[in-house]
């Protein structure tokens, strides 16, 4: 999926247009299966581990039912973060993944914490997260073709001599 968003991103970035439809249509996409998943989890989750797997996987159905709100929000903002590469924001990126580390890393130094409430943990962790890395790649995105649009109307108010006469994009746009 990151390949073919790519690959928009790229031919919207070189047309100047807007990545906007794009970007809501595969969030809300992604947002929908990954609440399907989580509803499944919810509410089947342990009866379909210990269906598939026996009930001797009960501890892992009960961690997924934790679990899945950290994939499901990976699920939806992974994809994204083509954006940014698309658009040559590493930095951006590389900031964002040395927070992530660093969240990550602090949790080394909960002690006496039991397995599930470190689960907890470690979801709201990638949850914050992840719900940054989206609102970056989403602010990059919407500012850069803001930016874009401000650009290319201060092209169009340049005033152009054509025939002799001095006339601005606007004017030649309007058929003046």
């Amino acid at each position: 999926m990151s390949q073919v968003l790519f690959q928009h991103v790229s031919e919207a970035k070189n047309k100047k247009a807007s990545l906007k439809p794009i970007i809501l249509k595969i969030v809300k996409n992604l947002s929908v299966l990954s609440l399907v998943s989580i509803v499944l989890f919810q509410f089947f989750g342990e009866e379909l581990f210990t269906f598939v797997f026996g009930s001797q996987w009960q501890v892992a159905a009960e961690l997924a039912k934790i679990l899945i709100f950290s994939y499901a929000i990976k699920f939806i903002v992974s994809p994204m973060s083509i954006i940014l590469t698309a658009f040559e924001k590493l930095k951006i990126v590389a900031i964002w993944q040395v927070i992530y580390f660093i969240m990550m890393m602090s949790m080394w130094f909960l002690e006496d914490i039991e397995l599930f409430d470190f689960i907890r943990i470690v979801v709201v962790v990638d949850l914050t997260s992840y719900l940054l890395y989206l609102f970056l790649i989403l602010s990059y995105s919407i500012r850069t073709f803001v930016n874009g649009c401000l650009n290319m109307n201060g092209a169009m108010r340049k005033a152009t001599k054509i025939d002799g006469k001095v006339i601005t994009g606007k004017e030649l746009l309007k058929g003046e």
